[in-house]
């Protein structure tokens, strides 16, 4: 008995659709910034997904004007054209607060302030298609083998 061809593997047709997918986010980073954003607590801390100028961003703000309660999707035009990023970028960013004078005394350190992750769209398909067709290829070639095993088998 032959092994059922590569086309019809649902881990096959899955891994189309993931690598279809992050194709498209990525083709629509370049023309439109997106946003998914959760705020805890109205107190300016908001963690979220941010895609734009091909990379997805995941972090953690604060922002005091605006006191965000629960989720926000945010959508807009993007003029920026990036195809290439950097694959990994890591940033923190600490926020200083005066209070009163500008004398070194009265300077404090709120909070850890704002901390993100940058990958390229271009790397995370990378990442999904290495280990993907790596098991694509382990399971055809254990299906061919486990054929010929048969096959060679005496019938009973």
């Amino acid at each position: 008995m032959k092994p059922r061809p590569l086309i019809k593997w649902k881990s096959f047709w899955l891994g189309i659709l993931v690598l279809g997918f992050l194709g498209w986010a990525w083709v629509r980073s370049m023309t439109c910034e997106s946003s998914v954003s959760y705020g805890y607590g109205g107190s300016g801390h908001y963690c979220g997904i941010y895609a734009s100028e091909g990379k997805v961003t995941v972090g953690h703000a604060t922002d005091t004007f605006e006191q965000l309660h629960g989720f926000d999707v945010v959508s807009f035009p993007n003029e920026g054209r990036q195809w290439w990023p950097a694959a990994v970028k890591i940033g923190r960013e600490t926020k200083v607060v005066v209070n009163g004078d500008l004398d070194e005394d009265d300077l404090e350190l709120e909070d850890p302030g704002e901390w993100w992750v940058n990958l390229a769209f271009w790397f995370l398909m990378l990442l999904f298609f290495l280990p993907w067709s790596t098991f694509l290829a382990w399971r055809w070639r254990r299906q061919r083998i486990l054929t010929k095993v048969n096959e060679a088998a005496p019938a009973h």
